[in-house]
């Protein structure tokens, strides 16, 4: 398995600072997203982790730090109450799979991820393409929780992306801060694609500020209105997303039958 992070030394609200104690045990350093102490948040600098495994690759950062109430202009009052938002969108694809993971792979690939711009712009450009491309998702998942606390916002965030990335059996792809790291694919975890029963799942997880509330998804309809809420994240308000794909690796992709196996909580559409 190939993994790489960074760890975010920010300070937050309460004065804390300094590096987080590890979130995944051994096998991954924490994420860390805290709303830095000073007023100017283009003078925060931000840390970023990226990585992207077989049967599975991800975009990831270290969100935002920079202080939501001096932001919003609410001055110094310590005692505002904000709200933060943990969101999932997963869709089941089939179809063209290879062009997918061609998409995916040179978004992850094109942008050094520790620029907010440029990761939302990532985000911005899967939710745009899964939108123009809707006849080919046929299934959905979502699920979303608000907390009044950044801690328990980070915790849920760190929670689902342990989730999803656990159904992953090899790292193939890493992309940490614009350093691009590739390994090729064990042939004997999977077989030659036959025919055309090949699909790929796609998971959006994203972290922001403020209430938002995703659809149960009972059909495409509601599918678009989840990847439009997600669209409509502002690069002011991301804390932090990480986008995955399952299977990454040339050649690989789900049957049918896999892809309801692994993740069975999918809807149709």
């Amino acid at each position: 398995m190939l993994a790489a992070s960074q760890r975010s030394t920010l300070g937050a609200r309460r004065e804390a600072s300094g590096r987080l104690a590890p979130a995944f045990s051994t096998r991954r350093s924490p994420v860390s997203f805290r709303p830095c102490a000073q007023a100017n948040p283009a003078a925060t600098p931000r840390q970023a982790v990226s990585t992207v495994a077989k049967r599975g690759a991800s975009i990831r950062t270290e969100a935002v730090s920079r202080p939501g109430v001096y932001f919003f202009g609410f001055g110094g009052d310590d005692d505002y109450e904000e709200t933060y938002t943990v969101l999932k969108v997963q869709v089941g694809l089939f179809g063209d799979v290879r062009k997918w993971q061609k998409d995916l792979e040179r978004l992850s690939e094109l942008f050094d991820t520790d620029d907010e711009e440029s990761l939302h712009y990532i985000l911005q450009e899967t939710v745009t393409k899964l939108l123009r491309n809707m006849e080919y998702c046929a299934y959905g998942q979502t699920a979303g929780k608000v907390f009044d606390n950044l801690d328990e916002c980070e915790q849920k965030f760190n929670e689902v992306s342990l989730e999803e990335r656990t159904k992953f059996k090899e790292e193939t792809l890493s992309n940490v801060d614009g350093r691009i790291r590739k390994r090729a694919m064990d042939s004997s975890t999977s077989g030659p694609d036959v025919g055309l029963d090949m699909w790929l799942c796609c998971t959006l997880v994203v972290a922001t500020e403020g209430k938002l509330k995703l659809p149960k998804i009972t059909g495409q309809q509601d599918m678009r209105k989840a990847l439009t809420v997600l669209g409509s994240v502002s690069p002011d308000t991301l804390l932090a997303f990480e986008l995955l794909w399952t299977p990454q690796a040339e050649g690989d992709s789900y049957s049918k039958d896999e892809l309801l196996a692994d993740f069975p909580n999918l809807a149709l559409l």
